[in-house]
């Protein structure tokens, strides 16, 4: 936990480290409405980019790179954009809005990680 100047002691923020890859993972596992499950339909639509994701290595060093298709990035935009968290946090708000308004660098792919 780290200290907040403006929080009282029982207000402490929590001190985030966000992998965005691993987070985008935990998101696309989660079925979109949990109290109601998931069906073949939606595990199908996510499978492959789990997989993808998963194999994606990090480098030792900066961030690293993962090339995904347009498909692909509104998935992810989508489920970022509808996901619920337990707290506002900058790391998390920053990374949607990255994700989000990622520019392309040609019609069918855009750089994810």
């Amino acid at each position: 936990m780290c200290s907040n100047p403006t929080a009282t002691e029982d207000e402490q923020v929590p001190e985030i480290l966000l992998v965005w890859r691993d987070e985008i993972v935990r998101l696309l596992m989660t079925p979109k409405a949990p109290e109601r499950g998931t069906d073949y339909i939606e595990m199908d639509s996510v499978m492959n980019l789990i997989k993808k994701l998963q194999e994606f290595e990090m480098p030792d060093l900066g961030d690293g790179e993962l090339q995904v298709e347009d498909e692909e990035h509104h998935l992810i935009v989508e489920r970022l954009m509808t996901a619920r968290f337990r707290f506002n946090s900058p790391e998390i708000y920053d990374m949607i809005n990255t994700i989000a308004n990622l520019t392309k660098e040609s019609p069918t792919q855009q750089r994810l990680l």
